[in-house]
């Protein structure tokens, strides 16, 4: 584990990961998961680009299907969720 602090508003975030790729960030009341994958599910890149495909301020970029793409000329993609 450890802790971020921001200086500026005295607020401190405390980040557990559970060596699975798995991180865990506690601030106050809320909490926030952040899973770090190399090769999701179909299921889940469905999921993924369906959230792109809905949302404004997303491109094409953040398809599953760019991080393919990118494959075929030696780039490893790693994925946040």
């Amino acid at each position: 584990m450890f802790r971020i602090m921001d200086a500026g508003v005295g607020a401190s975030v405390a980040v557990t990961t559970d060596g699975n790729g798995a991180s865990r960030i506690n601030g106050g009341t809320a909490t926030l998961t952040v899973r770090r994958e190399s090769e999701p599910s179909a299921e889940v890149l469905a999921q993924w680009d369906r959230l792109v495909a809905t949302r404004g301020g997303t491109d094409v970029t953040q398809l599953s299907a760019w991080a393919t793409i990118r494959r075929e000329v030696g780039y490893t993609p790693m994925y946040l969720f």
